[in-house]
């Protein structure tokens, strides 16, 4: 239902000052018109202010729960129904202020969302990066023969392997001639 016909429809009761239908989702609508159903703009729900209170309690006691036309007619929301609730204390400043908080919220999602998609794709281009690195290296080793030409490439693992290495005697230590005690420990 357009803003025009729920203006129409409800200003027989009284002096309708305000109307705001908020749009159905994007990817709704997106999906709708893919599947070849209606391309109008849709709406989902909305809010009337109406010029006097009383008005107002009385339109939202009275409609709600009601048919919006005529059973027995063929309009078009004949078979639908008023859902109607009077909002006390409601001010026009909150519905704004409730669409902005939406919008910004929505905006964070989509952006932790997009941020989130960042890093997994930096993990994965990482992870082939280090797999071509160790495939290259263990070519490499096949090439030298240090590597068995049936034995699979290994994934990296988190965990390091400690490498171990032979101390090897200075140049200076070699050179110096050995004294009467190096050689009793020597003999031990």
């Amino acid at each position: 239902m357009k803003p025009e016909k729920v203006r129409h429809l409800l200003s027989q009761f009284g002096e309708v000052t305000r109307v705001y239908l908020e749009e159905e989702d994007g990817a709704v609508a997106k999906r709708r018109r893919k599947e070849g159903k209606s391309r109008k703009k849709m709406y989902v729900e909305g809010w009337i202010e109406f010029g006097d209170k009383k008005v107002a309690k009385n339109v939202a006691a009275s409609l709600n729960n009601t048919p919006i036309g005529k059973v027995k007619t063929k309009e078009f929301y004949a078979q639908d129904l008023w859902n109607l609730k009077y909002l006390k204390g409601f001010k026009w400043d909150h519905l704004t202020e409730k669409i902005a908080y939406e919008r910004r919220v929505r905006g964070l999602q989509l952006r932790e969302q997009m941020a989130n998609a960042h890093r997994m794709s930096a993990d994965y281009l990482k992870n082939v990066d280090q797999r071509k690195a160790i495939a290259a290296m263990e070519s490499r080793k096949h090439a030298r023969g240090q590597l068995d030409a049936q034995s699979e490439p290994t994934l990296p693992t988190k965990k390091r392997k400690e490498r171990t290495f032979v101390q090897r005697k200075t140049a200076t230590a070699a050179a110096k001639p050995a004294t009467s005690d190096d050689a009793l420990l020597r003999a031990l």
